[in-house]
């Protein structure tokens, strides 16, 4: 009878663990979303009070800093398709025998000012690797 009781308390306990990860996630993604903490508590049916001490959680702010970088993944991995578009397409222009001298003139220079600003960008990066790797040689020498 022993065990039977201590199934139902393990079971009892897991069922509200994964209830309370399901409200840390619904909590998450309306947080994402910009709601506020009044907003969530209207909308899940808890008190502002405990939205707030939700939102203090370890599990939450683990919860919603690894939600938050996928959706910041996403997010630029659509960039990069519709930047891969964007330049394809101002490839097209230049290749179009029906575009205008002015046209591609103008599709040339975003290409070339596009280009050399990316370049920067990964001189810069390499630049602050290389700084950031001195320095850390100078504090051990």
């Amino acid at each position: 009878m022993e065990n039977i009781i201590e199934t139902l308390d393990t079971e009892e306990t897991q069922e509200t663990s994964v209830y309370k990860q399901i409200k840390i996630n619904q909590i998450c993604c309306m947080a994402i979303s910009g709601l506020s903490q009044t907003q969530i508590a209207k909308e899940t049916g808890l008190s502002r009070e405990t939205i707030r001490l939700i939102q203090k959680d370890e599990s939450y702010q683990r919860t919603l800093q690894l939600a938050s970088s996928k959706v910041f993944d996403t997010v630029i991995a659509r960039l990069s398709l519709a930047s891969s578009k964007a330049a394809q397409f101002l490839i097209d222009v230049l290749d179009d025998p029906e575009s205008s001298d002015r046209i591609k003139l103008q599709a040339a220079k975003i290409i070339l000012d596009l280009s050399a600003q990316a370049k920067n960008a990964q001189l810069e990066a390499r630049l602050e690797a290389l700084e950031a790797a001195l320095s850390q040689d100078n504090t051990y020498a």
